[in-house]
């Protein structure tokens, strides 16, 4: 079940995310990718599985046995991703709320951010729902060209359609960062409302 995690004031202070005052501070760009051994067991077993299913048919002269290469390799295609650790999945600059695979998102266009965290057994989820007040594609400031081979790879994120607006939700827990730091720092950039 997810939760809406609250700024906890004696948390925010031990990772020096916040003053005791809770104010703002200057907007600093930052970009951050995936963690290491986020994929590395996904896309190196799948190749290890494919290599197997090899070695079986040559052994075994059961042609039939290739067949279980397909899923292999799509798999390590598909999450390939996710060990390209030195390349930005998700950033924040002056230009606007970077995603990988959509671009910059104009900062006018996000209405709001919520982290929501939840926990399956010992594993530990994070995302961030960001609420946009335009269309996904207006609010879309520089789109990122990708490459045709790169379209159905893993992505970082999902697009939320929604009656009065339209929404994100990144997933933060494969990230080499803390999803709470992350939010700051993407909040320090947000318009400050009513001021």
């Amino acid at each position: 079940m997810a939760r809406v995690s609250p700024p906890i004031k004696s948390q925010l202070e031990e990772h020096g995310l916040a003053s005791p005052g809770f104010s703002r501070r200057d907007p600093r760009p930052f970009a951050v990718g995936y963690r290491r051994g986020a994929g590395e067991p996904l896309v190196y077993g799948a190749v290890v599985v494919a290599g197997i299913f090899v070695a079986a048919a040559m052994i075994q002269h059961e042609p039939l046995l290739l067949l279980g290469i397909g899923p292999a390799l799509w798999c390590a295609y598909r999450y390939y991703p996710m060990i390209e650790a030195r390349m930005p999945r998700l950033g924040a600059n002056a230009d606007g709320l970077f995603v990988d695979g959509i671009g910059f998102l104009d900062w006018s266009a996000i209405d709001g951010i919520e982290l929501y965290e939840t926990s399956v057994r010992n594993i530990h989820l994070s995302s961030l729902r960001i609420t946009l007040n335009r269309p996904f594609g207006e609010a879309v400031s520089r789109p990122q060209a990708l490459a045709p081979w790169r379209r159905f790879m893993t992505r970082s994120w999902s697009l939320r359609h929604g009656e009065a607006a339209d929404g994100l939700e990144v997933e933060l827990h494969p990230l080499a960062a803390n999803p709470h730091e992350v939010r700051d720092r993407i909040m320090d950039y947000l318009p400050r409302r009513g001021a």
